[in-house]
């Protein structure tokens, strides 16, 4: 996976599980590359890799909203979150996954849900009132 000619940022929820050589050599095999750790139950790889590429940005937790990250994570090459959520809760919580895709340089859809707050589901769509017959796959 890490050797896809095009993948240029890695978001590494609680990841870091001793297989920091692969990651490493990935993140310093390009200048262009970004690489954003979040640890909770990995906290030792994850400090360790912090250290070992140098040019790291650490943040002690999430924001709360985007608008929160410090200026230095939105243009940090390596951001190093320590989390203040669980294994779990990183991953199924609502909030990390949402404030991290947020920091990549990709288009927004313009029909994406913005006005629901984080850790919250978007309403169900409507569904047109057309006398169309539903298909099976």
């Amino acid at each position: 996976m890490m050797d896809a000619p095009l993948l240029d940022t890695i978001i590494a929820f609680d990841a870091m599980y001793g297989s920091n050589d692969d990651f490493q050599a990935w993140y310093e095999g390009a200048p262009n590359r970004r690489l954003i750790t979040v640890a909770d139950d990995t906290l030792p790889w994850t400090e360790e890799i912090a250290l070992d590429v140098g040019d790291t940005y650490s943040v002690d937790m999430l924001p709360t909203s985007y608008d929160r990250w410090p200026a230095g994570a939105l243009a940090a090459r390596h951001l190093y979150i320590r989390a203040q959520y669980g294994h779990m809760s990183l991953v199924t919580g609502g909030r990390a996954i949402p404030l991290l895709l947020r920091l990549l340089p990709v288009e927004t859809l313009a029909t994406a849900p913005w006005q629901v707050p984080l850790g919250s589901l978007p309403p169900p769509p409507v569904l047109g009132s057309g006398s169309g017959s539903a298909s099976k796959p």
